[in-house]
């Protein structure tokens, strides 16, 4: 299925609307010198227009071989209506590909939110209970400049060894490291779902490095 590039050209006016039918009972293929819609000449560009040249359709590539009928404009591509059930079908599977992939993408940055974070060499554990711990740190050092009563002065890393927290300071750089990690996750999905969107094939999908 070839997707081209379609200008209409109706009177010297560009007109390019989605769904908009264009019928070629009567058409001829020419290679010679035209004028785009703003009046200047195109030299050696391929148009397929009808015989009294009332409209003319400049086409990147033509397909072969060149079918007279009912062509429609369909997401920037020149199709006969035969070919539309195909071409709609292609569509919904691509949307629906990516709403899956944007589901994994959501999926992902859970996930990645939720287990851990590196600091100082060491993984720093960030499921649902030591988030809860370092906020609640976190909340009392932001309000009153001081840790929690009987805070241990260290924060325990994922292979059980201690990292010494002696000052408030120590805590805000844990702190921060934590909250960049969400940061580079949350960057991370969003430019896998700025590739998503821009997809335009099947293909473009499957070749989204993660």
């Amino acid at each position: 299925m070839q997707s081209m590039k379609t200008v209409i050209v109706v009177d010297g006016i560009a007109a390019l609307a989605a769904n908009s039918v264009l019928l070629f009972p009567d058409h001829a293929v020419v290679d010679a010198t035209h004028f785009d819609e703003q009046g200047a000449p195109l030299d050696g560009t391929r148009y397929l227009c009808f015989s009294d040249a009332s409209q003319i359709v400049e086409v990147e590539v033509l397909p072969v071989p060149w079918v007279a009928g009912a062509y429609r404009v369909v997401e920037g591509a020149l199709l006969l209506d035969a070919e539309l059930p195909a071409w709609q079908a292609y569509l919904a599977q691509l949307a629906s590909a990516k709403q899956q992939l944007n589901v994994r993408i959501n999926d992902w940055r859970a996930e990645a939110n939720g287990t851990t974070f590196p600091y100082l060499g060491k993984h720093i554990q960030c499921d649902l209970t030591s988030t809860i711990d370092l906020m609640g740190t976190a909340n009392q050092v932001a309000l009153l400049g001081t840790f929690p009563p009987d805070f241990p002065g260290a924060w325990k890393a994922y292979d059980n060894t201690y990292i010494p927290l002696p000052t408030v300071e120590d805590f805000k750089a844990l702190y921060e490291a934590f909250t960049q990690r969400g940061s580079l996750n949350f960057q991370h999905a969003q430019e896998l779902k700025a590739a998503v969107a821009a997809a335009s094939t099947l293909d473009e999908l499957d070749a989204i490095a993660w």
